[in-house]
């Protein structure tokens, strides 16, 4: 009885093991000297100012031919790379103008990811490490001491406080800002010396954050993937009280939504001829956007994580014009430290 216990007790632990071994082995950083695994590698700009920029989630969980199924990307499959296309080109036209934009692939985490902790750290960690190392290819071979910016939406926005985190005092100060758009500053992170919270339009070497609900009569924001996130400065006054800023005019001509998204982007007003605009309401941590409707914007096969009123999906588009417009100031501002 005492050997057959034995027996199986060694088979459950080589079992676990070799369960182990393809973790452990996947959970080494990619090797990002390997120009394939960048989609932007300075984009031939000769600019005084570097964006290194992290993508958001776009790929859900996936199984390979053999059935196995995978919560991290595959940073070299042309179908994910595909699934971040879009992402890529909107990185391009709000932070890439004028800029040396560093934009890599990575392993992040998917969509319908296990929800057991133990499981999603493990994901997460395979995400942060190529990010990580991707950062730090970029400045051991491409910086070459210039200033930069960190910019990255919703998971990449999370990442980015990782970065920050592991930039010494020298690159810190170089640090022109972070903007974390869509992203999760928590109380523990704003214990870290390095993570500071923007609190106007100039001030440099800070995270800027901010997530988006639209208003509506009797239902309280909340926040399904960041609940945790306590940091949030409104784009359009650049500034952390509770007046409202005019996010689109009463009398400006509304835009067309975006024909590649299956939900809406541009901000549209709910009555015709009314302004539409923008609040941080500080017991949420969010923006309200008050004006819209919020069924335009809603998109019903991922309701679970944005449910009617989250304009998350939307943050990038609603605040474009105000981003570029600000990398440039804080981009001048910085140069007078």
């Amino acid at each position: 009885m005492i050997i057959i216990r034995t027996k199986t007790l060694l088979i459950s632990l080589l079992a676990a093991i070799m369960l182990l071994l393809p973790l452990q082995s996947s959970a080494q950083a990619l090797d990002y000297s390997d120009s394939d695994l960048w989609w932007a590698s300075g984009n031939g700009n000769d600019s005084e100012i570097d964006v290194f920029y992290v993508l958001p989630t776009c790929v859900g969980a996936w199984s390979d031919d053999s059935g196995a199924m995978h919560f991290n990307a595959d940073a070299r499959s042309a179908k994910h790379r595909k699934a971040w296309s879009l992402s890529c080109d909107l990185a391009k036209e709000i932070f890439g103008n004028g800029t040396n934009l560093y934009l890599p692939y990575y392993r992040q985490t998917t969509f319908g990811s296990p929800a057991t902790p133990a499981a999603a750290d493990s994901i997460r960690a395979i995400a942060r490490g190529d990010v990580l190392a991707a950062f730090d290819h970029y400045m051991k071979h491409h910086n070459g001491g210039r200033r930069f910016i960190l910019a990255g939406f919703s998971q990449g926005a999370c990442l980015l406080v990782d970065i920050v985190k592991s930039l010494n005092k020298e690159e810190l100060h170089r640090m022109v800002a972070a903007y974390a758009v869509g992203g999760n500053v928590t109380k523990a992170d704003l214990k870290h010396p390095n993570v500071k919270a923007a609190r106007g339009a100039t001030d440099t070497g800070v995270i800027v954050c901010f997530n988006s609900w639209a208003k509506m009569n009797g239902e309280k924001p909340h926040n399904v993937l960041f609940p945790d996130n306590v940091l949030c400065i409104n784009p359009i006054s650049w500034s952390n009280s509770t007046r409202p800023a005019v996010l689109l005019p009463a009398d400006a001509q509304p835009k067309s939504h975006d024909p590649h998204f299956p939900y809406g982007t541009a901000v549209v007003p709910a009555t015709e001829h009314r302004a539409v605009t923008v609040a941080v309401d500080k017991s949420n941590h969010m923006l309200m956007v008050d004006g819209i409707d919020p069924a335009v914007y809603a998109l019903p096969s991922m309701s679970n994580y944005f449910p009617l009123g989250s304009l998350h999906l939307q943050e990038l588009f609603f605040y474009a014009d105000a981003l570029k417009t600000n990398v440039a100031v804080r981009s001048k501002a910085s140069k007078r430290r």
